[in-house]
């Protein structure tokens, strides 16, 4: 946890009301914040890290460390939220009662371990994962 990691070359703008030759490539940067929950929107349930920044969507984007070694695959974002303050007032004459909750929400971007991402994403090109393709070729 808290390596420092970048992801780029996604999330492209695109504005096709304008010039639709214009495309920006954007780029993050951040740390690891937390490795190990299970990223229940992929019925695998792969382990993630998750980042300090929100990533925008499912764009399997590498995360890389310093000197660029891929570290994982970005997924997609998550958030949770915990009440930190919560009243409630009834006015007597009708009985009507009001709730008033203060909540924080913590913001943060997914990517799948570098692991994860090779055993579960079948790619009938290649004929199975990704890793089972590395495998037969003698990279792994």
């Amino acid at each position: 946890m808290t390596d420092e990691v970048k992801t780029a070359g996604y999330a492209y703008y695109l504005d096709l009301t304008q010039d639709p030759s214009e495309i920006s490539v954007r780029a993050f940067t951040g740390n690891v914040v937390s490795d190990g929950p299970r990223f229940h929107r992929l019925s695998a349930r792969p382990r993630v890290y998750e980042l300090s920044f929100q990533c925008p969507g499912l764009t399997c984007a590498s995360l890389f460390r310093p000197g660029l070694v891929v570290h994982g695959l970005i997924v997609g974002n998550s958030s949770t939220e915990m009440i930190v303050e919560s009243s409630a007032e009834t006015v007597a004459q009708t009985n009507e009662r009001t709730v008033k909750r203060t909540v924080e929400v913590v913001h943060l971007g997914n990517a799948l371990t570098s692991s994860s991402g090779m055993q579960i994403s079948e790619c009938e090109l290649l004929g199975g994962t990704l890793r089972q393709h590395l495998v037969s070729l003698g990279l792994l």
